[in-house]
């Protein structure tokens, strides 16, 4: 039965962060069709909403800001890689830097009680046991990296498509920043690293998805 819930709440939180991601799609569109005194003010609100859903933990927001790159193509993409970096940076700097019981309630408060209770749990801890919290919270196949190779471990989970399960990339963010145990600018690198890859093969190549499945259709 656990299998069964867990699989259907996979499921739906996919859905939910596709909806989400297509929303913003069309909301970062519909600003190509302002006048240009509210073209720029248009894209940046845009660009901040979506780079606060983007570290909304427990939503596969890694993978699907992916896509998201990929549609607008090579004359919008790099807008789109900025919000994206800043939108999984602010999740791990408000673990680094908000005090734990005013994050902890402010989760409760949005409902968030799931990643407010793994907040509190990390909180609860001395600083060397938090190592310990995400190696528990990691996939098996992963844990031998957290002690030795914690930025690789790090990274991987990132990049690793079931994510969502362990709390999705702002779930994993927030809880490293708690942690104290990662370096903020090794971090930023890392988130910076991680993403690149699509909006420079879409630069270099000016490969447009949108137009080639118009020409495919």
């Amino acid at each position: 039965m656990n299998t069964v819930y867990n699989f259907a709440r996979l499921l739906a939180l996919i859905a939910m962060g596709i909806a989400a991601f297509w929303a913003m799609h069309l909301l970062f569109a519909w600003t190509e069709g302002q006048g240009d005194a509210l073209q720029l003010p248009a894209r940046l609100a845009v660009l901040a909403l979506y780079a606060l859903l983007i570290g909304v933990p427990f939503l596969p927001s890694f993978q699907v800001s992916m896509a998201f790159m990929i549609l607008q193509g090579p004359e919008q993409v790099w807008w789109i890689y900025g919000a994206t970096v800043t939108g999984f940076y602010i999740p791990f700097l408000a673990g680094w830097l908000i005090p734990p019981r005013f994050l902890i309630r402010m989760l409760h408060n949005c409902g968030l009680h799931k990643i407010a209770a793994l907040v509190e749990d990390t909180y609860a801890l001395p600083m060397g046991a938090r190592l310990d919290l995400m190696r528990e919270m990691a996939p098996n196949w992963i844990k031998p990296l957290v002690n030795k190779w914690r930025y690789a471990a790090f990274f991987v989970a990132l990049n690793f498509p079931g994510n969502v399960v362990i709390g999705g990339a702002g779930g994993i963010l927030l809880v490293a920043g708690m942690s104290r145990v990662f370096a903020p600018l090794a971090i930023l690198g890392i988130i910076c690293f991680c993403l690149s890859t699509i909006p420079i093969v879409v630069t270099v190549t000016g490969f447009d998805i949108l137009e080639w499945l118009k020409g495919a259709g």
